[in-house]
């Protein structure tokens, strides 16, 4: 359900905007759907997903959100606004562990790791900023949800993970996907 919010709602606001993706791209923009959505399916049933698909609309609005207003931002402000925007996400984090009793400050033996999946997430959105300056937001955010791909090869290579027949037309799906809108 992220993968989908997140990819509909930039999509509609770069054509409110004026964007217009050329008609190829368009093609490949409506295949990336089926593809998030084989791409998410589980191999195991996982229960009720009515909490679980409010939550996932929720972050995928979260992570909409975030990719419109970073492509709102003017080239001339350079990397600011990701500094402005892990402050704002520091800040959250600080205020919610306070809320639920938590401690501010993970133990010492998870920092590497912790090190490791900031540095991951920096990338990923100093690569994301670079992206939507140089492309429409809408081709962008497509191309971002299709992130479900990555996460399935990763546990198919490190966790030896089985992959089901929806998740494998899934990969086939995202990859005419982006191969249509790199051609538009």
């Amino acid at each position: 359900m992220a993968a989908v919010v997140g990819m509909a709602l930039p999509v509609l606001f770069g054509v409110i905007v004026g964007e217009r993706p050329a008609p190829i791209a368009w093609v490949g923009m409506v295949l990336a759907i089926p593809a998030v959505v084989s791409l998410s399916a589980s191999n195991r049933d996982s229960g009720p997903v009515g909490r679980a698909a409010w939550l996932g609309a929720i972050a995928g609005g979260a992570f909409a959100l975030f990719g419109i207003l970073i492509s709102r931002t003017g080239t001339d402000s350079g990397m600011w606004p990701l500094v402005a925007a892990r402050f704002a996400s520091v800040v959250t984090l600080a205020a919610g562990a306070l809320a639920w009793g938590r401690p501010l400050v993970a133990a010492r033996v998870h920092w590497p790791l912790i090190t490791v999946a900031a540095l991951l997430d920096i990338s990923g959105n100093v690569l994301f900023l670079l992206a939507v300056r140089r492309e429409l937001l809408s081709l962008v955010a497509v191309i971002m949800s299709l992130y479900p791909a990555a996460t399935l090869a990763l546990a198919r290579i490190f966790f030896g993970e089985r992959l089901g027949g929806r998740q494998w037309l899934g990969l086939m799906l995202a990859a005419g996907a982006v191969m249509l809108i790199a051609l538009g």
